[in-house]
Order: structure tokens, then C-alpha cells, then sequence
């Protein structure tokens, strides 16, 4: 799926945030496919579905049925990770 990359300022500092924005919508089929990163949490008591997907190394994180995720690297080596991902969401949703 194609998509566009935005950096964001985060509030700590410490680490990158990445918002990437799709041509159609995050749903629950791609929560799932994304899960592959770490841990899905989905909360659909929500008055929007939210969803984080979290590991030692990344964090994921968006509301299902709108086109943006917000995506943390906090591993050193961000710029790899980055790019492993970006290849994934190519490919995959």
C-alpha cells in the first residue's frame, strides 16, 4: 500500500515519531497483519477504536478506520528498524 512519512516532534525528545499516512483506512485485518511487531492491544470501548501495538523496540499505535498510524522506534539502531518497516507496510498492507 502506498503512503506517506511525516516526522513529528516528540514530547520527550528522545526518540523519533513517524506518522505514516495510508491511501485507504487501518483496519482490523491490518492490526493483525501489523501485530507481527509485538503485542496488539485493541480498545473498542473507545468512542474510536484505538490500537497499540508495542515491543521493546517500536511502538505502533492509531485508531482503526482512519488512514494514519503513529510508529516510536526506540532502538538505536532507528534508522534500519525504519526501514525494515517501511518495506513491510509496502508489501504486506
Amino acid at each position: 500500500m502506498k503512503f506517506s512519512v511525516l516526522e513529528k516532534d516528540d514530547c520527550i525528545g528522545q526518540y523519533r515519531v513517524y506518522q505514516y499516512t495510508f491511501a485507504h483506512p487501518c483496519t482490523h485485518h491490518h492490526c493483525t497483519i501489523l501485530s507481527i511487531y509485538g503485542t496488539l492491544r485493541v480498545f473498542t470501548t473507545f468512542p474510536k477504536p484505538y490500537f497499540h501495538i508495542k515491543a521493546s523496540d517500536i511502538l505502533i499505535k492509531g485508531i482503526v478506520g482512519e488512514p494514519t498510524i503513529e510508529t516510536t522506534f526506540f532502538d538505536y539502531q532507528e534508522n534500519v528498524l525504519q526501514e525494515k518497516f517501511e518495506k513491510f507496510i509496502m508489501k504486506q498492507l
